[in-house]
């Protein structure tokens, strides 16, 4: 017997698959910056 409703816990899925995005693309930005600065 789960005490989290279910509509929560997706939405925290949801919100952590986000924020994981948004990292990656700083990550990407910012290696794209940093190869441009060397190449």
């Amino acid at each position: 017997i789960r005490r989290k409703p279910l509509k929560q816990e997706i939405e925290t899925y949801v919100t952590m698959a986000g924020v994981v995005i948004m990292v990656v693309l700083m990550l990407a930005v910012t290696w794209n910056d940093i190869m441009r600065l060397f190449f």
